[in-house]
């Protein structure tokens, strides 16, 4: 799945799940536009990144990858003008459990 998304405006210290309203790439339809989660449709090995672009923000920003299993890998960096935190797993995922970012 690939997505883009738009200008989000996150008050510091505020968690909030981004959905990519927009997708360019969703084949079968396993992402969820409404929700932002991914349900594996079979079980196996996905490839999972997060790119994320934060301006002005201030203290440390980041991003985390939620699986429905309870692990959960976070992405952080100090702020900036111009700021990109990158965020990358390979996971196993049996069929139906999901991911929300």
């Amino acid at each position: 799945m690939q997505g883009t998304g738009g200008s989000i405006p996150v008050p510091s210290g505020i968690t909030t799940t981004f959905t990519y309203p927009t997708t360019i790439t969703n084949n079968g339809g396993h992402y969820n536009t409404s929700t932002g989660i991914f349900t594996a449709p079979v079980s196996g090995s996905y490839l999972v990144c997060l790119t994320d672009y934060f301006a002005n923000g201030t203290g440390y920003v980041g991003n985390f990858i939620q699986l429905s299993t309870g692990q959960n890998y976070y992405g952080f960096a100090s702020t900036g003008p111009d700021v990109v935190v990158n965020n990358s797993k390979v996971v196993y995922l049996s069929a139906g459990d999901y991911i929300n970012t």
